[in-house]
């Protein structure tokens, strides 16, 4: 342990980056070297390997010395990078040097597990490493990576990462737009399997899965991207789905037939709730596109005949979404599909007839007289329907001449060729036009633009109700001959199956009309507002003009940001979503109830996101464990000062009236704090290691806590319950990966006298004290072997055995200052020792009130005094290697207000702690 933290419940040790070797120790020890009277490392390395239990060390730094002696021990190691690598670390080259001088030339034969980077980081509180330290995990991982086995590197790392991790924060689901009518040209123009017909069905070769139609292909596609991620948890709503009743001349795929067929096995298949192959009785929150036929809507014939039904509510063709209605002629109503893997697809009933082989040479421009105003809709229209619009932006290959026209061109004709070179696809409301001359120039080619498997839609906020929709139906408006709003909404409530409406704005006549008719409403917030909403003032005017007039009497239950803002790929909305998300979702939580939490420990506000959300995030992408360090004896403060539940005496134990559980011991209780936070931002599912844990053997006068027995009880119980694998009472049968602080007494670290006292053995490998830490030694007397404790919830925790004695009624009247003849070196050592045991330094940092005198000296008498009066005033505790001494005489000046007691317990420091 580089030093002590005084009274947290644990400390962040460092982040993992690469797990170099794939063993699973059950404990491990932390091999300290800050004496004068050790032994080698090579007879430390033969010492642990025949006479410990030990078979995982973990050491400060990359010693050489004692990397080399435990080449070819079996034992493997976990080293560790000093807080003041961290920044320089960012750099690759700077990352790749380190790995070449610190790691290839000792392993494997030297067993190196983990690297581990900084050293309670969040608690020192240095800026340039807390910021660098996320820069310097990936830094290194990728320098790991070119030395070592690879890592998948995903693409949607800067994007998806950070929205699908604020859904699974939020609990608020991720909508997306799957539309099987635009992967036809991908799926052999397999219209029967695009519309639910029976077919033999497509095989999954890598999921052994058959897929007997399109909608399920493209559900699962999405759900194995997400799961690849690390967010296969977080819900999915399909927001748009559907199919055209009507296209232009050539076009055989959009007809009443089809779109029949598709929108009413879709209803059946949603409303039965039978899932997907990957994704079994998974229920989909879906909303069809869309209710009505929209005769202003641009493009071609298809755009204007998605609806169900006409303006007049008479439906468009039978779908079953009439409550009282026909139903549809299904030739697939119970999705049995006999397939048998890898057989053919059959030929579709009405197959798309293949491009004329001419079609190749055909192309779609503008035409010379179309205004600059008409080819930005045509622009924006093709980029928005599936076409890769890339190359038109910058540093895309077709970026230049920069004018609309040329722009408008590429995305023209590449919409045209994703029809499969159809003349009616080259309409665009009579400003394009069909050439045999090839438009191409330079490295910009014009051909046929791959489809997108589906359009990502937008990111829901907040969940205002909590109703599960079966399904329901986009509102579009964009025609002139609908009925009015209070004629749709009755029209829904009474006649249709749908109890949800998605509309594309916060239209005020609509979210008035369907006020009390118990239809839930997503309301949409348009593409261009999205970076004026990442400010928290304008996401609350927001709320206030679109939300609060209306909710709850509408039931606005999702709230959808942008629309299709990746495949518009403007660089404003993708880089402002996310905080427009956080910043809405901070609008909605002063405007509307709290969310409720599912414990009481959560990390702090200002870390949580900054900080703890990014280091985490990169363990579950890289699987790869968080170090934490539990340390039972520097919470007794907040325990009542109850020895025995801290070292697994027996006791009545705690009871959570949050979780419901009952503590027998105080490390559990410490661990379930630790994964009640991890999963609260949505990272349960990372691994912990206990980097650090023990308990000191002897201390100073007066403290009766520091003794061989609590300790012999506090580790001869934590080795049997690591081995064991029982786990606590929120992750039952989890094992820890565990290393013992410490294997040695280290007679030259600073400090109050427990600092050279928590080694398990002495220099010349005897023990200390029994811990059953010897292989074939004495095992210790436990008093609670098997952890088996009968707590009755609610009971008061008995007095301790060895209680610790209050602090003299005096003492709040002492104080700790530096001596006149102290050196400003050994103050800042104080100053860093101080603040790297859990006090609370912030007032004596940058904008603090204990800032000015900006002297070490002044600094380090505050960071003293907070430590001395942290050890309830005891006057060993201002000894600080001789440069501290006890006064009575008050230091505090002007705005300078010396603590008289710091309790920052892990929970303040690390945690918020949320009300139940």
């Amino acid at each position: 342990m580089k030093s002590l933290i005084s009274l947290q419940l644990f400390l962040l040790l460092s982040t993992t980056v690469f797990n170099l070797f794939s063993s699973t120790a059950a404990i491990g020890v932390n091999y300290g070297m800050v004496a004068d009277n050790l032994p080698s490392p090579t007879e430390v390395a033969n010492f642990i390997k025949t006479k410990t239990i030990f078979d995982s060390v973990k050491i400060f730094d990359t010693n050489p010395n004692v990397l080399r002696a435990f080449a070819n021990t079996g034992i493997t190691m976990t080293v560790t990078i000093p807080n003041g690598e961290i920044p320089n670390l960012a750099n690759e080259g700077a990352a790749s040097a380190w790995v070449n001088a610190n790691i290839q030339p000792f392993h494997p034969q030297t067993k190196i597990k983990y690297i581990s980077i900084g050293n309670e980081i969040v608690l020192l509180g240095n800026p340039a490493h807390i910021n660098g330290l996320v820069p310097a995990m990936r830094a290194l991982t990728e320098a790991l990576r070119k030395a070592g086995p690879q890592f998948r590197v995903d693409l949607a790392e800067t994007f998806f990462k950070p929205v699908l991790q604020f859904h699974q924060q939020n609990k608020s689901p991720f909508m997306i737009n799957p539309y099987p009518y635009f992967e036809l040209n991908v799926m052999s123009n397999n219209i029967d399997y695009a519309v639910f017909r029976k077919t033999p069905g497509v095989f999954d070769p890598a999921s052994k899965k058959t897929y007997s139609n399109a909608l399920d292909s493209l559900l699962d596609k999405t759900y194995t991207a997400m799961s690849a991620l690390g967010f296969g948890d977080v819900d999915i709503v399909i927001g748009e789905t559907g199919w055209p009743s009507l296209g232009d001349p050539g076009n055989k795929a959009a007809d009443m037939d089809n779109a029949a067929s598709y929108n009413g096995h879709l209803i059946r298949k949603i409303v039965s709730g039978v899932g997907t192959p990957l994704m079994p009785n998974r229920k989909f929150e879906t909303y069809i596109f869309a209710l009505f036929n929209e005769n202003q809507k641009p493009g071609p014939l298809t755009e204007k005949n998605w609806g169900l039904f006409q303006p007049d509510f008479s439906p468009v063709y039978t779908s079953g979404a009439l409550r009282d209605g026909p139903q549809p002629n299904l030739s697939n109503p119970g999705f049995d599909v006999e397939v048998k893997p890898g057989q053919p697809l059959q030929k579709p009933v009405q197959p798309m007839p293949a491009p004329p082989a001419d079609n190749a040479k055909k192309f779609c421009v503008p035409k010379p007289e179309a205004t600059d105003a008409q080819l930005q809709n045509n622009l924006d229209y093709a980029c928005s329907h599936g076409i890769d619009c890339r190359p038109i932006q910058a540093g895309g290959v077709c970026v230049e001449p920069a004018t609309v026209r040329s722009r408008a061109a590429f995305a023209m004709n590449s919409y045209f060729k994703s029809k499969l070179g159809v003349d009616s696809a080259c309409d665009f409301s009579g400003t394009g036009q069909v050439t045999t001359v090839d438009p191409s120039y330079g490295n910009c080619r014009y051909s046929l633009t791959s489809l997108q498997l589906f359009l990502f839609l937008s990111t829901t906020v907040f969940n205002l109700f909590s109703s599960t929709a079966a399904i329901g139906v986009n509102y579009g408006m964009v025609a002139d001959n609908l009925p009015s709003p209070a004629e749709v909404a009755n029209f829904i409530k009474t006649k249709t199956i749908f109890d949800s409406v998605k509309i594309f704005d916060t239209n005020p006549n609509v979210l008035r009309a369907f006020a009390n008719t118990g239809i839930t409403m997503t309301v949409t917030i348009p593409n261009g507002e999205i970076p004026n909403l990442a400010n928290e003032g304008a996401a609350s005017a927001w709320v206030n003009a679109n939300i609060q007039p209306f909710h709850p009497q509408t039931k606005i239950k999702y709230i959808s940001v942008g629309n299709e803002v990746v495949l518009l790929d403007n660089p404003a909305h993708i880089n402002g979503l996310v905080p427009a998300m956080k910043a809405l979702t901070e609008a909605l939580h002063k405007a509307g109830p709290q969310f409720q939490v599912p414990s009481l420990a959560r990390f702090r506000i200002d870390l949580a996101e900054t900080f703890f959300k990014p280091v985490l995030q990169f363990h579950q992408q890289n699987k790869s464990p968080f170090m934490i360090n539990p340390y039972p004896y520097f919470e007794l403060n907040v325990m009542s000062n109850n020895i025995d539940f801290a070292v697994f005496r027996k006791t009545p134990g705690v009871f959570d009236p949050a979780s419901k559980k009952t503590y027998s011991n105080a490390l559990d209780f410490l661990l379930d704090k630790t994964y009640s936070a991890m999963s609260a931002v949505g990272f349960g599912d990372v691994d912990i290691v206990i980097g650090e844990t023990g308990w000191p053997s002897l201390g100073d006068p007066g403290n009766k806590a520091a003794d061989m027995d609590n300790a012999a009880s506090y580790n001869g119980h934590l080795i049997r319950k690591i081995v064991s694998g029982v786990g606590t009472p929120l992750m039952p049968n989890r094992k820890f990966e565990t290393y013992i602080f410490a294997l040695f007494n280290e007679n030259q670290k600073p400090g109050p006298l427990t600092e050279k006292n928590w080694g398990l053995f002495q220099p010349d490998f005897s023990p200390v004290y029994t811990s059953g830490a010897l292989r074939d030694g004495l095992q210790p007397n436990l008093s609670n072997p098997g952890f088996d404790v009968e707590v009755k919830p609610g009971q008061p925790l008995p007095k301790p055995v060895q209680p610790m004695p209050a602090p003299p009624a005096d003492n709040a009247k002492k104080f700790c200052v530096p001596k006149p003849e102290a050196t400003d070196a050994q103050l800042q050592n104080n100053l860093d020792y101080a603040c790297g045991q859990g006090i609370d330094c912030r007032p004596i940092q940058a904008g603090g009130v204990c800032v000015e005198p900006a002297t070490v000296r002044s600094r380090a008498a505050f960071a003293m005094n907070s430590y001395f009066k942290s050890k309830l005033g005891v006057d060993s505790a201002c000894d600080f290697s001789g440069t501290g001494q006890v006064t009575t005489v008050d230091p505090s000046k002007h705005k300078i207000i010396l603590v008289s007691f710091i309790s920052f317990i892990f929970y303040r420091v690390i945690f918020s702690q949320m009300k139940s």
